[in-house]
């Protein structure tokens, strides 16, 4: 039973093709601009996101009040250019990140958007496909002001 209900909330948190190579392993919704996205890979050779084209999507929403909803077209976009290593992760950041988590400054993402790593609670995030196609997504129907959430790969 429990195992039943940890799936349906994981499920409800991440939502999106489950066979996904590429997909959102973590968030962090720190305070002021302490913003994360951890992308991983889980195939066996590496994802070169430039080529076939992936892209991170926002549907921001007024304040941070209320559940994440993702619908309708994005309200910002950024082009990923990165390459991520079979079974490995990368982190995609706010430039202006702070010291909040040490092990996560600015300078450990492989790259920022000030733009689209700039959700605060209610705002949904999802992984696109060149024709704006959602591979993978994060947290529909929560709240997730000040929180991170994790995916357990495992499960």
């Amino acid at each position: 039973m429990k195992k039943l209900l940890f799936f349906t909330i994981f499920t409800s948190l991440f939502s999106g093709a489950t066979n996904a190579q590429v997909i959102i392993s973590q968030y962090y919704e720190g305070t002021g601009t302490n913003k994360w996205i951890e992308l991983t890979n889980l195939g066996t050779s590496a994802v070169n996101t430039a080529s076939p084209r992936l892209k991170l999507g926002l549907w921001a929403v007024s304040g941070s009040a209320g559940n994440i909803n993702i619908s309708g077209p994005a309200s910002q976009l950024v082009d990923l250019n990165v390459v991520i290593p079979a079974k490995g992760s990368v982190l995609i950041g706010n430039p202006a990140n702070g010291n909040e988590v040490p092990y996560l400054s600015s300078a450990s993402a492989v790259q920022t958007s000030s733009q689209v790593i700039n959700f605060n609670g209610n705002d949904g995030i999802a992984l696109l496909d060149n024709d704006n196609n959602i591979l993978d997504a994060f947290g529909t129907g929560i709240n997730a002001v000040d929180r991170s959430y994790y995916r357990n790969l495992s499960v």
